[in-house]
């Protein structure tokens, strides 16, 4: 299956369309092949744009202004236009949808204070166009909000609440490429972010580490490091933190390989998402 794809346009291709690319990179990883472009690109991006962005864990490094390309117009999956003032004067065959984005300078805020607000808008209509090209139901865009929201519960003290929501967001990016169930995308995410950011909280001293780790990591985490992680798990009565992970994980557990373990009596560590 071939991977979805988005341009996002602008006027200047600094600001607007620089940062819902940075924020649709940070959220969907591979899963989405992103490109941007402006009408009249200006020489270079908007430094509060690029800013506000990093505040969020995303990133526009590497990126410059750049025209239309119009092979992209008939190549892409989708064409998001932010703002009115851009117009595409030679459209291709991708569909085209304009996002009325919140404009701050008519009530006279400038500067980051602006683009922060600006911000916010682009992420939430980014985060319901990523679901939607990954396949989700729109519904999902609450389940992360809650997920992330308990997260920052859960680190506060540990963590500063823009960590943590970039966690989630990179544990979306790094698990929706190759997840073949979106359905249980948001507990994969949710357990997988808690994770890394445990795992990061104790390598840098936040946390102390109550319990020896112990991670197997197999190709798709459905068989062979699932089957391990259970059998440690049960041998060691708790007295081991046990984890699975997998280079390139699916999303779903071998039905045969819950089958063996029940055999022995022993449950898989994580519920198959095949019942």
């Amino acid at each position: 299956m071939s991977t979805p794809s988005v341009l996002f346009v602008c006027v200047k291709n600094g600001g607007k369309s620089q940062m819902a690319a940075a924020l649709m990179r940070q959220i969907a990883g591979e899963a989405i092949t992103v490109h941007s472009a402006g009408t009249r690109p200006g020489g270079s991006l908007n430094k509060a744009s690029r800013a506000v962005v990093e505040e969020v864990g995303a990133s526009m490094e590497g990126e410059f202004t750049k025209p239309i390309d119009p092979a992209l117009l008939d190549s892409v999956d989708r064409v998001i236009v932010l703002g009115t003032e851009a117009v595409i004067e030679r459209p291709g065959t991708a569909p085209i949808e304009v996002w009325e984005t919140d404009e701050p300078s008519t009530r006279g805020i400038e500067g980051e204070e602006r683009m922060r607000l600006i911000r916010e808008d682009v992420f939430a209509r980014v985060t319901a166009l990523a679901l939607d090209l990954t396949g989700q139901p729109a519904g999902h865009a609450e389940r992360y909000q809650a997920v992330a929201d308990d997260l920052v519960r859960r680190f506060e003290g540990v963590f500063d609440e823009a960590s943590v929501r970039a966690a989630v967001r990179g544990a979306h990016a790094a698990l929706a490429p190759t997840n073949t169930v979106p359905t249980y995308l948001p507990v994969l995410v949710e357990r997988f972010a808690k994770e890394q950011l445990v795992a990061r909280a104790q390598a840098e001293g936040r946390q102390a580490k109550p319990l020896p780790e112990l991670l197997f990591v197999c190709v798709h985490n459905a068989g062979r490091s699932q089957i391990a992680a259970a059998l440690a798990r049960h041998l060691s009565g708790g007295r081991v933190n046990v984890r699975s992970a997998g280079s390139q994980p699916t999303g779903e557990i071998n039905p045969v390989a819950v089958q063996v373990l029940a055999e022995r009596g022993i449950p898989c560590p994580t519920p198959s998402p095949s019942r």
